[in-house]
């Protein structure tokens, strides 16, 4: 993927600062404890990891029949999401919650028309677990998997109990940890506050950022209701996964009122959904229009003139 090594070549010849991050992503918080100190090398370990996600995001869409076969668009709009601003382009939470919130949406959209789908709905659940924990807002994919439920007609109160078990499991370890090393006091307290208060909207950003930011949402807005209006037009199967997509959509946006502080670095909650949309689409036209494929090469271009114009422009 040379065209997504292009947006990440900043990172890989200068340094980068670490990201920061609260107290509720404790496996980020450890994971960058053991990294080494060299930010390129963590910026090349970041490019990995979003190429792998790429590409198995790539596969779980062909596999769901969201996308036709043998294209790589998912994983080309996928990066260019994941690559909006120089700030995201090295690790970061959202990166690493992402590498489970894939695997997680796969077992949630292939418990379509299972008999007994305990055991992907218990592993999809224990895998959004495992997300918070790097990124917290990874949180709501939760409500997904309990919408999946209803949508795919599979509910009852032995998977729905299964489902929370297997997220809160992962909350009991955690809750053990911090017993074990006597830190449990006030943690409870900071996990309220993240949903109790809003924090204040950070606007400073330069024309090229705001630019990347419209171009990309208006191609999801019109991916988005262009797929809505065609929901009839699929099969049974791909209808309700394509639904229930819609919903993850739309949970993804809500959740963003919990990171509008951090705009640049928060917004990646809504890659997963923004490129299954986009990629939808696109892949669902024969031949892409003369003016469609413009707008998608000036997105990429405008993404990869924003990443180099702020990055100079935070060392001068």
């Amino acid at each position: 993927m040379v065209l997504g090594a292009a947006l990440w070549i900043h990172p890989f010849l200068n340094s980068y600062d670490p990201v920061l991050s609260g107290p509720e992503s404790p496996l980020f918080r450890l994971l960058q404890g053991l990294l080494p100190g060299v930010n390129a090398l963590v910026s090349a370990l970041a490019f990995i990891i979003l190429l792998i996600e790429a590409f198995y995001l790539n596969y779980v869409l062909i596999k769901h029949e969201l996308v036709a076969k043998n294209t790589l668009i998912t994983a080309f709009a996928y990066i260019v999401v994941m690559s909006q601003s120089p700030e995201v382009l090295t690790l970061n939470p959202a990166l690493c919650a992402a590498f489970f919130v894939i695997p997680a949406l796969d077992l949630i959209l292939g418990s379509y028309g299972m008999a007994d789908p305990t055991k992907s709905i218990f592993n999809a659940a224990l895998l959004v677990g495992v997300a918070s924990l790097f990124h917290f807002a990874s949180i709501f994919l939760l409500l997904v998997l309990l919408l999946s439920l209803v949508v795919f007609g599979t509910f009852s109160l032995r998977i729905f109990f299964v489902s929370l078990s297997g997220f809160v499991s992962v909350y009991i370890y955690l809750f053990m940890y911090y017993f074990l090393v006597d830190q449990t006091g006030g943690q409870a307290e900071k996990y309220l506050n993240w949903f109790v208060s809003v924090p204040d909207m950070n606007l400073d950003f330069p024309f090229f950022q705001y630019a990347v930011w419209l171009m990309q949402d208006l191609l999801f807005l019109l991916a988005f209701l262009v797929i809505l209006m065609r929901l009839g037009d699929y099969n049974i199967s791909t209808r309700k996964i394509m639904l229930l997509c819609v919903y993850y959509a739309l949970i993804a946006l809500v959740s963003f009122v919990y990171i509008l502080d951090d705009i640049r670095m928060g917004g990646l909650i809504t890659a997963i959904p923004f490129t299954i949309f986009i990629a939808a689409f696109l892949s669902s036209r024969k031949r892409l229009p003369y003016l469609l494929e413009l707008y998608f090469f000036l997105w990429y271009v405008l993404t990869f003139a924003n990443n180099i114009y702020l990055a100079h422009a935070e060392t001068i």
